[in-house]
């Protein structure tokens, strides 16, 4: 687990520096379920934090009901993919393919099945349960805020309004 985490970290940086450089998203959306979503949450934040745009997170399969009316060509999907709702989670990301999104998928294991997405970071670990794996997706999405960042001009070590410590 130890190995994978270390590369995972080094993969994540030239994975998403490039991504970066070669795309330009006017939106970003995150998606995950159980655990997950927390870390969607949580991409949405650094994100927000070090590059001053405005991005969601959603429940993958709750997006589909009215959120998924936001989807247009420009916006950024980034799904993170669990093992135990994988199939159901792959129908959401094509959907959002088909309106126009750009998709990426963190995943623990590429495969046929992810073929069709327009990004697919695989970060190992499928054979552990999906709340274990999460700490792997954690590279990668915390590379996109700061990739992003650079790009649009912001300094992600000093972000806007924003203090070390909030006071009351």
């Amino acid at each position: 687990m130890l190995g994978e985490a270390g590369g995972s970290v080094q993969a994540a940086d030239s994975f998403v520096r490039n991504l970066v450089q070669n795309q330009t998203f006017t939106k970003y959306i995150y998606l995950g379920m159980g655990s997950f979503y927390g870390l969607a949450l949580e991409a949405c934040l650094k994100i927000k934090e070090m590059s001053c745009v405005w991005t969601e997170a959603f429940g993958t399969l709750e997006f589909r009901h009215g959120p998924k009316s936001i989807v247009e060509p420009g916006t950024f999907v980034c799904l993170l993919l669990s093992e135990q709702a994988r199939d159901y989670e792959l129908k959401v990301a094509r959907e959002m393919q088909e309106y126009g999104a750009f998709v990426m998928l963190l995943t623990g294991r590429n495969g046929e099945d992810t073929a069709f997405a327009d990004s697919v970071f695989e970060v190992g670990g499928s054979r552990i349960s999906d709340d274990a794996r999460a700490v792997l997706y954690l590279p990668a999405l915390q590379y996109m805020g700061y990739y992003t960042a650079l790009k649009l001009g912001s300094d992600p070590d000093s972000p806007r309004n924003l203090t070390q410590v909030v006071k009351i």
